[in-house]
């Protein structure tokens, strides 16, 4: 169930990037629509809130809200690590 909540993160945090037009551009290769930026940032919050379910389904109240955050902590720093990689990897940065 850890992993389950480990992926909806990762998830989340990738839709909540995509979202705003930098890391749309970087990663997409051309430029966001509006309607598209809205439901990106909204399937993003949809997302890290199933794992927050999640993570107290598998953990209960005592232990769910700080395994949520310790992955989410790990996962956002993944998703940065992984963006900046890409872009850095293309030619002239992009």
């Amino acid at each position: 169930m850890l992993i389950t909540m480990i992926f909806v993160q990762a998830a989340g945090f990738l839709l909540l990037a995509l979202s705003q037009k930098y890391h749309y551009r970087n990663l997409m290769h051309r430029a966001p629509q509006s309607s598209g930026q809205t439901a990106f940032r909204f399937a993003g919050f949809a997302a890290l809130a199933v794992s927050v379910g999640t993570g107290l389904q598998a953990e209960g109240m005592q232990f769910g809200p700080i395994w949520w955050l310790a992955s989410a902590n790990v996962v956002a720093l993944l998703v940065l690590v992984l963006s900046a990689w890409r872009a850095e990897g293309e030619p002239n940065g992009r």
